[in-house]
């Protein structure tokens, strides 16, 4: 199944390099379902505390059932409003739902990158120092080390 308009990210990393926002697009009530319902699958398979992922499946099913998602026909401004009604029960800054108006391409979690992601991937990671923000010796030989997130080896 080609979905097109959105995509769930959980990882603010891969968010900065997410699909190209292109122009808005129109959605109708079966899309919205379709997204939601990937959405929360996707939370559900995938999200790092299963039990937040069920309370986030919860709060967006009951407003679904109270129909506030009924209105909205903006691919772009839905995608804003689910983003924020999983942060709201998540309180988690690095979940996106972004909007993307070309089709996105299958989950390739377990397939190997081409030579040209790969490429693109390390680029990206060469760009942000790989996460590395700041590594320091402190007082009483103590290190610390900022990192903003980790990276799969594919180079």
């Amino acid at each position: 199944m080609k979905t097109r308009a959105l995509l769930l990210l959980t990882v603010g990393f891969l968010a900065a390099q997410g699909p190209p926002m292109g122009p808005d697009m129109t959605i109708d009530a079966k899309m919205r379902a379709e997204v939601i319902d990937g959405a929360l699958k996707a939370l559900d398979d995938n999200y790092v505390f299963p039990d937040v992922a069920k309370k986030m499946e919860q709060a967006i099913r009951e407003r679904q059932q109270r129909k506030e998602y009924d209105s909205i026909t903006s691919a772009r401004k839905f995608a804003e409003t689910l983003a924020d009604d999983l942060r709201t029960v998540s309180h988690d800054k690095h979940l996106r739902v972004m909007y993307s108006a070309e089709v996105i391409p299958p989950d390739r979690h377990n397939q190997e990158p081409s030579p040209e992601e790969m490429e693109r991937q390390r680029a990206f990671g060469a760009r942000i120092n790989f996460g590395f923000e700041k590594v320091e010796r402190m007082t009483g030989n103590i290190g610390y080390l900022e990192l903003h997130g980790f990276f799969r080896r594919h180079w």
